[in-house]
Parts: C-alpha cells; sequence; structure tokens
C-alpha cells in the first residue's frame, strides 16, 4: 500500500506536532507496517539531515527552503499533484490545514485520508472548508478527549469516526541520570539548591503554558524550601518581556532562560530538574510532562485542557487548578520539602515505568498501526 504523510514538520523545530508526526513516521516504516511505499511531504523543513530511520520505502518531499510567502502555495501544488500522479492508498493528514487538499483527492480519485488533531489549530473557530475536510475525513485522530472534545463542538459527533491516540515520547533518550555536572556549572548551581524546570516557547501565544505564574511564586518557594534556582529552557519573541519581569521582581540570580536547547542535552535539562512544572493553561496533551517523568521527575501540570490526561487524571504527577498561584507555591514547596503525599512522586524508577505504561512507543505504534491495517487492501 502506498500511504503520503502530510505535516508542517518532523526534523527541525521539534514541538508536540513535530514529535508526533515523527512517531507516525516511524511507524509507517517498520517492518511490521503494510505500507510498502511511504511518501513524506513535509511544508516548513528542508527535510532530513541524514537518514533517521531504519525502516523502509521512504522517501520525502520537504519545501522548506521556499520563501514563507510561496511556500504554502508550492505545497499545496505538490501534495495535490503527486496525489494524482501517484493515487496512494491512505493519505495521513497531520495538520488541519491541510485537509481540504485530502478532501478534493478523495472527491475525485476516492483517496481515503485520516486527519490527526493537536491542540490550538482546532480549538477555535475554523473555516468552513476545513470543518468540511476533517468532517468528511475517513478517520479522526485526537491526541487526547480535550481536542476531541474541542472538534465535535464544531463539527457535531453524527457519522464521525474518532480515534484517541495520545502522544509518545523517545524511552531511549529520556532515561534516569544523575545531575549533570556541566549544568550545574553552567547554570551556577549550588549542590544545595533545588532546580525547578519548565520547558517551552516564549511566546506571547504561549503565556498561558504558565511561566509567569512560577516566577510570581518563586520568592515564596524561596522562602520555605531555601535556595531554588528556576530554569526556563526555550526561547522567542517573549524573552524580553520576561527579562523584564525577572528585573522588576529583583530574580535576576533565581531565574534562568537557558534560551533554545539542543536535542543532545534536552534529557540532561530534565535529570538536572527536581521539579518540572508547566501549569499550562491550554495544552492540546504536553510530550514534556512525558519526557520529564521518563527521567524520573515529579511533575505539576494545571487541571486544564489535555495536560490533565498526559498525568493520566493525577496518577503520574500534581494537578493544580489553572491560576491559583496559591496552591502551586504550595504544591511546589510539598515537592521540595519532601512532604507530598502522592504515591509515586519521589519513586524514580515507578514514575517511568507507568510513564511508558501508559504512554510508550509500544503503545503508540499498536494504536496507530491498527487504524494504518484497517485501510491496507486485502491480499490473497
Amino acid at each position: 500500500m502506498k500511504v503520503h504523510l502530510w505535516t508542517s514538520g518532523v526534523f527541525q523545530h521539534k514541538g508536540g506536532i513535530q514529535k508526533y508526526s515523527e512517531d507516525i513516521l516511524r511507524v509507517l516504516t517498520e517492518e511490521e507496517s503494510p505500507a510498502e511505499n511511504v511518501k513524506v511531504f513535509i511544508k516548513n523543513d528542508r527535510g532530513p539531515a541524514k537518514q533517521c530511520f531504519s525502516g523502509k520505502r521512504m522517501k520525502v518531499i520537504a519545501t522548506g527552503k521556499y520563501p514563507p510567502g510561496i511556500r504554502t502555495f508550492i505545497f499545496s501544488l505538490k501534495l495535490f499533484c503527486m496525489g494524482v500522479v501517484q493515487r496512494p492508498g491512505l493519505i495521513i493528514v497531520a495538520h488541519a490545514n491541510f485537509s481540504p487538499i485530502a478532501m478534493a483527492l478523495k472527491k475525485i480519485f476516492k483517496i481515503r485520508y485520516i486527519v490527526v488533531l493537536y491542540g490550538i489549530e482546532v480549538w477555535g473557530a475554523l473555516a468552513k472548508t476545513t470543518k468540511k475536510s476533517i468532517s468528511l475525513s475517513d478517520r479522526i485522530v485526537s491526541i487526547s478527549n480535550f481536542t476531541q472534545n474541542k472538534i465535535i463542538q464544531q463539527i457535531g459527533r453524527e457519522a464521525l469516526k474518532l480515534e484517541i491516540i495520545p502522544p509518545s515520547f523517545d524511552e531511549r533518550r529520556f532515561t534516569i541520570r544523575q545531575k549533570p555536572l556541566y549544568l550545574l556549572e553552567r547554570y551556577l548551581i549550588p549542590k544545595d539548591c533545588h532546580v525547578i524546570l519548565t520547558v517551552c516557547r516564549l511566546a506571547g501565544e504561549d503565556r498561558q503554558k504558565g511561566y509567569d505564574e512560577v516566577i510570581d511564586v518563586l520568592s515564596i518557594v524561596k522562602k520555605k524550601t531555601g535556595k531554588c534556582k528556576y530554569i526556563i529552557a526555550g526561547d522567542g519573541p517573549d524573552r524580553r518581556r520576561v527579562e523584564e519581569v525577572i528585573r522588576a521582581k529583583g530574580l535576576g540570580d533565581d531565574v534562568v532562560l537557558a534560551g533554545e536547547v539542543r536535542d543532545a542535552e534536552l534529557a540532561d535539562h530534565y535529570n538536572l530538574c527536581d521539579l518540572f512544572v508547566m501549569p499550562s493553561g491550554k495544552e492540546g496533551f504536553g510530550i514534556v510532562y512525558l519526557e520529564a517523568l521518563a527521567c524520573g521527575k515529579p511533575v505539576i501540570a494545571s487541571c486544564a485542557g489535555g495536560a490533565t490526561e498526559a498525568l493520566a487524571g493525577g496518577e503520574l504527577g500534581v494537578l493544580v487548578a489553572t491560576g491559583d498561584k496559591e496552591e502551586l507555591a504550595g504544591r511546589i514547596c510539598e515537592i521540595l520539602s519532601g512532604r507530598s503525599g502522592h504515591p509515586y512522586i519521589y519513586n524514580r524508577e515507578k514514575l517511568r515505568e507507568k510513564a511508558i505504561e501508559c504512554f510508550g512507543y509500544n503503545v503508540f505504534r499498536d494504536k496507530f498501526l491498527k487504524i494504518v491495517r484497517e485501510y491496507a487492501p486485502v491480499t490473497g
């Protein structure tokens, strides 16, 4: 079976959508996959620097080299033309914005397609054509109940084939290790200092990630728990404002804006911290929570959006009310002081084990392969 995967990115700028797309690609190119030929169409990447998968039959068509002003047009043209020429047995549309092209191919050539939905890109009001193309897809895969319910509110539930497949994480990269000495030295962290970590972009639309709230309660946490360093791993246009907030609060020695962290150092940053905190008010799911858990770290998230599902309703971490700074400060202090009553919070191996049990790659692979196999042609 020929399969086309359409996505905004895979190999560069590793956000949630890119990581999810990478896992889909990994599934499609494994030996168990019914896909005999996989074409990957990537809008914003220039393609892989090297062959990233040892699996089978993959070709990448990337348009990241084109200027943004014409990239969308060129990408859309390639999707349609290659669909007409190759007539794949299945198209996996890994971004809702591309679904109208898949709808056109289905109407003309009866090519089946699946649409994958993540979060903010489908939470707001969708264009009429996009809503129609999602509703006419052969399957709608959402990464969480929260996102699925958001799309149901817009297009209804009738006749929809719905599936929830949560994100996974790389169990090989994110493992339990000692605090890296080079990071302790880089960030001037004394041995008796607690480290709190958030991994996210610093962008205006991402302020709901909750880093402002953590900065606001840091003075309280320091008074109750002693030395404390808050590291924000990520960069973006909101950085200058955050720097001003830090200066205004006199926290210049206590908050580190680490900037964009290289993939090679990301797992080390999780292992550096004593607590991962991201009380996001809007989250489709939050792969960073899983990465932190895989490193055996306690996690605090907001009980809003898909973050609740990432922590299995509180089984894998601590949930706080969105915007409740008093509760946030209290939970941080509890965990750092060793007073949390959560059954797994101080058991690093158990946190990792439960994260793999609920969201490991094998779980993701089995669920996604089951769907792809449904669309494979019957042989024999």
